[in-house]
């Protein structure tokens, strides 16, 4: 059920402690205001003012005010609903206080405007609504102003823009960040480039390496081929060799007996030959001492024969 002003003014002039302040008749849920010169407002206003509110803390068995969240439910003249969050809210003395201030939505039109007070609370793990209580409604007229010419915005859509436009300024300084990190990341990756073509270049390098070493390799293995089958035949060799030289030790020490034995005659002919030597000296000595000596040597020298300087007799 919908109240006018004067029935809430009548209502309000029966109790009178709560000057000041906007209560609730807790079993009519009916709003109470503190003079009968109550205003609400004029259209074109926006945040011109604080409404206090003053409730019994424990409203019901089941509900405590200064537990729940609590705003201010509005129609407006052009029936366009909206809410505002009560602002200071805190408990004293077994009640519940705190404030609204009508945002602009709620004057944007001449006429009767409508609000409540909404008390609820909410699940904390679901965020499912768990309890709500609400007042009666309230109805005020609020009268028309003058307003120029321009576009007006309320400050539901004012906070949204301004939401807005903050999300844009982070968006833009987000994509400058980015964009300044693709460079950075362009540039590491020019230069890792750079990097994998000399890495490539050494590659390439090493495979050629790697094939000329293949190739030497091959090489290798063929030679130690050959060179195994050279030591094959060498082996062989040096066992004959070894079978000669068994052999041509037997030789050699048949050899060295004959030697031996050539090297005694040897000493005794040289022997025999030193006393021949010894007595043709003594001969040769004893014929120039010989006073016939010319007379010989003509004897010789008529048989063809003469003496050398040695003292040897020589056949001419």
């Amino acid at each position: 059920m919908e109240l006018t002003l004067n029935e809430n003014l009548s209502t309000q002039a029966l109790e009178n402690e709560d000057e000041g302040y906007v209560t609730v008749d807790p079993d009519t849920r009916k709003l109470k205001f503190p003079n009968e010169n109550f205003f609400l407002g004029v259209s074109g206003d926006q945040d011109s003012r604080l409404i206090h509110f003053k409730f019994v803390d424990d409203i019901t068995d089941a509900i405590k005010l200064s537990e729940q969240e609590i705003q201010i439910n509005y129609l407006n003249a052009n029936q366009e609903k909206g809410y505002d969050v009560a602002l200071n809210k805190k408990a004293q003395d077994g009640y519940c206080y705190f404030d609204w201030k009508p945002s602009s939505k709620v004057f944007l039109y001449a006429g009767d405007v409508n609000f409540l007070v909404c008390a609820r609370s909410k699940n904390e793990v679901s965020g499912f609504k768990k309890t709500d209580w609400n007042t009666v409604r309230s109805t005020h007229t609020v009268p028309e102003g003058i307003e120029p010419e321009d576009t007006h915005v309320d400050e539901q859509t004012d906070e949204t823009i301004t939401n807005l436009l903050l999300k844009i300024n982070e968006s833009v300084t987000a994509s400058a960040n980015s964009e300044k990190a693709a460079k950075t990341s362009a540039d590491q990756a020019k230069a890792s480039a750079s990097a994998a073509s000399a890495s490539a270049s050494s590659a390439s390098g090493s495979a050629s390496g790697a094939s000329t070493s293949a190739t030497n390799a091959a090489t290798s293995a063929t030679a130690a081929s050959n060179s195994a089958e050279d030591a094959s035949n060498s082996a062989t060799a040096a066992s004959n060799s070894a079978e000669d030289a068994s052999n041509s030790a037997g030789a050699s020490a048949t050899s060295a007996d004959s030697s031996k034995n050539s090297a005694d005659a040897s000493a005794a002919s040289a022997t025999k030959a030193k006393a021949s030597e010894t007595a043709a000296a003594k001969s040769l000595a004893d014929f120039k001492n010989k006073e016939d000596i010319y007379q010989k040597l003509e004897a010789f020298d008529s048989l063809g024969l003469y003496v050398d300087e040695g003292g040897y007799l020589c056949q001419k």
